[in-house]
Parts: C-alpha cells; sequence; structure tokens
C-alpha cells in the first residue's frame, strides 16, 4: 500500500541539488500563473541562517508501499494515530465546482499500494496563509491531518486559508496556536516535526506539517527476478527512469544486496540490469545506509527533512533479513502519479519532493509457483486466473514477464494482455 512517507510537504529555503540524469527544475508559482526566476545561489543550512528568499518553499517526502504478494500491511496500518482523519471523518462535497469521481475499484482487482506518509512541509521568510490541494491521478486519498477543509472527490483533498507562522520572523506577540497533538517519541508523526520551520494553523488544529495518505491504483514499474541462466535481474516496465535502486534477497548463501544508481526507462521493451559483482560492490559503497539522507536532500529538502525520512524508512529499506526492493522515482513521475498544488496570494511558490518505492517480504522462492499460475491463467482456468489477481505485484510482473517474451505466439500474448487488465485499472 501506498503510505505518505508516509506519501510531508515542508516550506524550507534553498534550491534542490541537482541529480545526474533527472530533470530538476522547480516550479515557481504566482496564484496560478508560472513564472521564470533567476536561479538562486544554494542557501547555507537552515539551522546556521536566516531564511530570506521571499519565496514560499513546499518540501515533500512519501514512499509508496507494497507487499511483494500482495497481502496485508498490518506495521502501517497500526501507524496511524487517533488523531488522523480518515475519510469517513471527511465527506466529499463538490463544492465550490462540481467533480466527477473515479469508479469505484472492482472487487477482484489486485491489491493496489499505499502511498505511505507523504509529509509536506512548508517554509518562508514571512508569515504566509495559503491553499493546498492533493489529487491522485489514479487513486483514492486515505489519511489526514490536519483535518482538511474538504474532499472534492475520493482522489482530491483540500487544505484552504492555512496560515503559516515562520520560525523566523520577530513578533511581539507570539500567535495563540493549538496545543500539538501528542504522538509517541519515536512515532514518525513526532519526530517529522524537527523538518518544520514553521507553524501551520487550519481550522483550529496547529502542526508543522500537512500529512495525507492514499492508495495509487498504477502498478509499480520495478520487477526483480531470476532469469533461466539463474541470473538475478532487475527490470524496469515504466517510461521514466528509476534511480538509487536497492534490492536485498535472501539466498542459500545468506542475504546478497546490490545498488543501482539508475536504471533506463523502458522503450519498445523494457530495461533490464543484471545484479552482478559491480553492483553488489556500488552497495558497499554507495547503496549503504548513510548514503539515503543525501539522496533525499538532493531533491531539494533540508539536512533536517532528509534525516526525518531516513528515521522513518532506513529500518524498512535496509531489513536485515533482505527481501526487500526500494528505489526513487523521478520528479516528473512523482507529479504523473499524484498532484500536488500551492498557492499564495502574492507570493512565489517552489514546490520540491521526494517520491520513492519500497516493496518487501519478496520471495523468489515462488517465481516458478507463479509463472505457472500465468500459463494456466491464459488457457482459461479462472481458479489460477483468480489466485494470480490476489497477488500483487508479484502476479502482475509474472504476467509482464510472460508478455514481453517475443517468443510467445500472439494469441498468448493477446491472452495475457486480457489478464494484465483484469488485475489493474
Amino acid at each position: 500500500m501506498y503510505r505518505v512517507m508516509a506519501l510531508a510537504v515542508a516550506l524550507i529555503a534553498g534550491l534542490a541539488l541537482a541529480i545526474p540524469g533527472m530533470a530538476q527544475d522547480d516550479d515557481v508559482v504566482i496564484e496560478e500563473d508560472i513564472i521564470e526566476e533567476a536561479p538562486v545561489p544554494p542557501a547555507p543550512a537552515i539551522e546556521k541562517t536566516k531564511i530570506a528568499t521571499g519565496l514560499l518553499h513546499v518540501r515533500e517526502w512519501g514512499v509508496d508501499t507494497l507487499a511483494w504478494d500482495g497481502g496485508p500491511e498490518p506495521k502501517y496500518d497500526a501507524e496511524m494515530l487517533p488523531y488522523f482523519y480518515d475519510v469517513c471523518e471527511v465527506p466529499i462535497t463538490p463544492e465550490p465546482r462540481p467533480v466527477v469521481d473515479e469508479p469505484a475499484p472492482k472487487p477482484e482487482r489486485t491489491r493496489t499500494a499505499r502511498g505511505a506518509k507523504p509529509i509536506v512541509y512548508f517554509d518562508c521568510d514571512k508569515d504566509v496563509t495559503f491553499t493546498c490541494k492533493v489529487r491522485y491521478t489514479q487513486g483514492a486519498v486515505t489519511w489526514m491531518y490536519p483535518k482538511p477543509t474538504r474532499r472534492t472527490g475520493k482522489d482530491r483533498v483540500e487544505w484552504e486559508n492555512v496560515s503559516l507562522f515562520a520560525d523566523g520572523v520577530k513578533r511581539e506577540k507570539s500567535p495563540a496556536l493549538a496545543a500539538l497533538e501528542h504522538a509517541p517519541a519515536d512515532h514518525w508523526a513526532n519526530f517529522s516535526r524537527d523538518g518544520g520551520t514553521g507553524s501551520l494553523s487550519i481550522s483550529g488544529e496547529h502542526e508543522r506539517y500537512l500529512f495525507y495518505e492514499g492508495n495509487p491504483f498504477q502498478p509499480f514499474e520495478a520487477d526483480v527476478f531470476k532469469d533461466a541462466k539463474g541470473d538475478y535481474i532487475l527490470r524496469n516496465y515504466g517510461a521514466s527512469p528509476l534511480y538509487d535502486l536497492r534490492v536485498a534477497l535472501k539466498t542459500d548463501t545468506g542475504v546478497k544486496a546490490w545498488y543501482v544508481r539508475e536504471l533506463a526507462a523502458a522503450t519498445a521493451i523494457p530495461a533490464d540490469q543484471k545484479l552482478d559483482e559491480r553492483a553488489a560492490i556500488a552497495w558497499g559503497n554507495e547503496g549503504k545506509p548513510g548514503v539515503l539522507a543525501a539522496s533525499v536532500e538532493a531533491d531539494g529538502l533540508t539536512a533536517r527533512q532528509a534525516t526525518a525520512f531516513d528515521r522513518a524508512w532506513r529500518d524498512d529499506f535496509f531489513a536485515a533479513d533482505g527481501n526487500v526492493l526500494s528505489y526513487r522515482r523521478s520528479r516528473a513521475e512523482v507529479d504523473a502519479r499524484c498532484e500536488l498544488t500551492v498557492t499564495c496570494s502574492g507570493t512565489p511558490v517552489r514546490i520540491h519532493r521526494s517520491g520513492w518505492v519500497f516493496v518487501h517480504d519478496i520471495d523468489l522462492a515462488r517465481q516458478a509457483e507463479i509463472e505457472a499460475l500465468v500459463t494456466a491463467a491464459i488457457k482459461n482456468d479462472e481458479e489460477s486466473a483468480k489466485k494470480l489477481i490476489g497477488l500483487g505485484i508479484a502476479g502482475v510482473n509474472a504476467i509482464r514477464r510472460a508478455m514481453s517474451n517475443v517468443e510467445e505466439p500472439l494469441s498468448r500474448r493477446v491472452a495475457m494482455a486480457k489478464l494484465l487488465k483484469r488485475c489493474v485499472p
């Protein structure tokens, strides 16, 4: 499931650092108009200097999560605190404009991802009031905090007239803010507050960031499997490159780990990368845990925000028993899957986003079993088809692998395409 990683928006000073192979130009927005702006020199660390950019910086990190075989994710379900709002507490209000909702998910569709803990920070050198909107292009919002102004559809939520009180502003009298809700000291909702540089106030609630979660319906782009030679292969089915790919698998000789800096986008065929000795060596240099925060900073988040991300996700991304896959999406792909819009009258807005994917409980010992289900399902074995649909990304990728085999007869590939359509929207 997708947790907005759990999928926070921060307003922080400074430019996003450029990432090799990625377009990292951030939009500068005044109200609804996009304007060109000269580059701003990198700012010193926010903890040591005054923010003086005249911009409202919005910085978000989040992670789409999913169990490899489509199973439940009780660990992440338990992370929702009592004061968070679910969709039942924020009914759909089509005002101020009519909105056509996405059709309800089909009951047989494979389990979708979770946009986990998207945290959005806001940073400015002055107090401002802004509006923030989130919309999944294919998906549904599930959790929110503080309470939004409205949901105008299953896929979208709005916070209107949010007041930001910047920490660096000198005031004769401090604003009267509601007390922060209690969160356990070791809970991400608590330590993520360290990344904020201002206090947000909306509808009588006070927080250091905005939070939302959702269920995106698009399948994940990446696959890891063993080929006929027994080699481990990392594959990209998506139209955008993938970055900072980390794979750890439990094998007969122990846990093996690999790091791939970039996996090219698919073209007419998927893009493959053999997980060889070179990728294993790269794990020891660039794939190790200490580098995780640096990747988030490169997407334009501050050191404190990157540290919060690292603390929230390090144990998951670097699970000691392996069987996990994680990677970072391009900014274009993050925006294509979930739109984030912030408007602030009279103040330019710059948005930075760091979007990740985490697949856990990978079990390649079941690969042959799942591929056999594909063979049976395209022969009209409905029981096999139902099992395949319930196997999450493991089932989806087994179908994709079969479809990408150019030696398969066209009739079988057409049957596989129909089967895949039953699994995903």
